[in-house]
């Protein structure tokens, strides 16, 4: 899926891409709904798409698994919401993926990722207290999950806790929203943190090509396929 960064482009991805890069608009074949394999051929060329920037291309192929799908063959909807949403997202249509985030919110409110992601598509629509909201649910979340008791890269759950500095994007909305939203007094700068330090769009939440995607990292190397918060690095 295209937020998370174990993804691996296989023989199934290669044979996608193969199928619709002559037509990345090209029907499969007409049914009501696209059956298990469809959709994995779809996800996994959409997930190419996104990965290639190729926006258009891989909002077409999410829309059509959306519309296409239902409970019984796509059971995790949220995943595909955010995947689409991140589309919007860096495509610079931050209220499309703010309204996108927020559906896989109401499927999933427990969820710390789509939590985080809905709080930074609030940031960057300057709706303030709804990213505060997002972002201290992140903090509720992760605490429930009990995340230091098990290993987070799956889940993308690292990422959340070391590149994104969810703390100091929690401590920014909050500054934003009462000093723009309210109308406090400004206080100093250093408190101004920007949402995901600001990184460049197309950057965000890329995965890395599949030689490099990792699983059974060197201890004291990053555990995802993203650089620490600090790096002037994005991704290797």
């Amino acid at each position: 899926m295209a937020f998370q960064q174990d993804v691996r482009f296989d023989a199934t991805a290669a044979s996608a891409h193969r199928r619709y890069q002559s037509d990345p608009t090209a029907a499969p074949p007409t049914r009501t709904n696209l059956t298990t394999s469809e959709v994995i051929d779809l996800w996994e060329h959409a997930s190419l798409l996104f990965a290639t920037y190729e926006w258009t291309g891989a909002e077409i192929l999410f829309r059509r698994i959306i519309r296409r799908t239902d409970e019984s063959t796509l059971p995790n909807r949220a995943c595909l919401w955010s995947s689409l949403g991140l589309v919007y997202y860096h495509s610079g249509e931050d209220w499309r993926a703010y309204e996108v985030f927020r559906k896989a919110v109401m499927m999933e409110p427990r969820n710390p990722i789509f939590l985080f992601l809905a709080g930074t598509a609030a940031f960057e629509v300057r709706d303030y207290g709804s990213a505060y909201a997002h972002f201290t649910a992140v903090d509720k979340a992760l605490r429930r999950l009990q995340v230091e008791s098990f290993c987070c890269q799956p889940l993308g759950l690292d990422f959340l806790l070391t590149s994104s500095r969810n703390f100091h994007n929690q401590r920014s909305a909050w500054f934003r929203y009462v000093n723009v939203q309210i109308g406090a007094p400004i206080p100093g700068e250093e408190y101004a943190w920007g949402t995901t330090q600001r990184l460049p769009a197309g950057l965000i939440f890329q995965p890395r090509p599949i030689q490099d995607v990792r699983y059974d990292v060197p201890a004291g190397e990053p555990r995802t396929s993203f650089e620490p918060w600090n790096s002037p690095q994005i991704v290797r």
